[in-house]
């Protein structure tokens, strides 16, 4: 059994992110997740990287991301340079958006949305280019 943890809405500072990683990691867990809600936590790529940077096994993962307040492009830039920093190590969890979509008075996007986000996300992380469609 696998076991993965999430600090929660603990508005830490990245170093104190780093930290509490490096103490999952010896602490024999495999998954660090990464919230990604603006007024809620820190921005989850440069936690990623800087706790990728003070661990060495542990995965490290968006739980998650949404394609509305983050466009897709956006996404597949920060997941691919953490991806840089932890080959094989890094995660992107995506979905509908919650927290970070209603504090700015806006609705979980829809998943056929949500779908086409991640063939974007997939297709320039791979190098492919793709047709930008303004939303």
């Amino acid at each position: 059994m696998k076991f993965g943890i999430s600090f929660g809405g603990t508005y830490l500072p990245s170093r104190r992110m780093a930290e509490l990683a490096k103490e999952a990691e010896a602490g024999g867990f495999e998954h660090i997740w990464f919230g990604d809600s603006q007024m809620v936590y820190r921005d989850p790529y440069v936690s990623m990287a800087l706790c990728a940077l003070n661990t060495s096994k542990v995965k490290l993962g968006t739980a998650v991301t949404n394609p509305y307040t983050r466009d897709p492009s956006v996404t597949a830039n920060s997941i691919l340079t953490a991806y840089e920093v932890a080959p094989g190590r890094i995660i992107l969890g995506i979905g509908t958006g919650d927290s970070a979509v209603r504090c700015i008075d806006s609705k979980p996007r829809p998943v056929k949305e949500v779908e086409s986000a991640v063939n974007t996300i997939r297709n320039l992380v791979e190098g492919r280019e793709i047709e930008y469609k303004k939303r």
